[in-house]
């Protein structure tokens, strides 16, 4: 009996199971995110990726949907999708939802400023990823901004990066 034939044809399975088991990782991790913040919130607030003992992200329609606490600190066991791709942030009162504006030429009615990601490690050297960025107004952004000579000013976390949390969260059911 020969070998080459069985051997080759083996090999072949095997590395179309691979790359289409690579394909649906792949597309799993591409639903861009929508992060529901707590109305009124304004702050910075970080995700961390990859975190094991978190919960896995839902999905609902074709986003990975990130509710953030009122702390502005969410980790989830879902791996970060790199990058933008098509992202939503909303105000959520209940079943109300207000869809916040995106920072790209500074514009007044932006709400979402100063996204910034990153690897971290945690105590135990496990890698993750985390994603940053404000809610809130320009003039409150430009206080609490991460950059420059406003440093000095910024409460900071233990890992050097703004401290999460509201400044300000508004009664939902006003």
């Amino acid at each position: 009996m020969k070998r080459g034939p069985i051997l080759a044809v083996s090999s072949l399975i095997l590395v179309v199971a691979s790359l289409f088991t690579a394909a649906q990782q792949k597309d799993e991790r591409l639903h861009p995110y929508q992060y529901l913040i707590p109305r009124g919130y304004v702050g910075w607030i970080r995700v961390d990726f990859n975190v094991k003992a978190a919960p896995p992200l839902p999905v609902e329609g074709n986003y990975y949907v990130l509710r953030i606490p009122v702390t502005g600190h969410l980790q989830t066991s879902t791996p970060d999708a790199y990058g933008p791709l098509g992202d939503v942030y909303v105000y959520e009162c209940g079943e109300e939802r207000q869809r916040l504006v995106i920072s790209q030429r500074h514009e007044a009615s932006c709400r979402i400023w100063g996204n910034f990601e990153g690897p971290a490690t945690i105590s135990d050297a496990t890698p993750y990823r985390f994603r940053y960025f404000f809610v809130g107004p320009k003039e409150q952004y430009q206080k609490y901004e991460f950059s420059g000579e406003n440093l000095q000013n910024l409460e900071l976390e233990k890992d050097g990066y703004p401290r999460v949390g509201s400044k300000v969260i508004a009664d939902c059911n006003k």
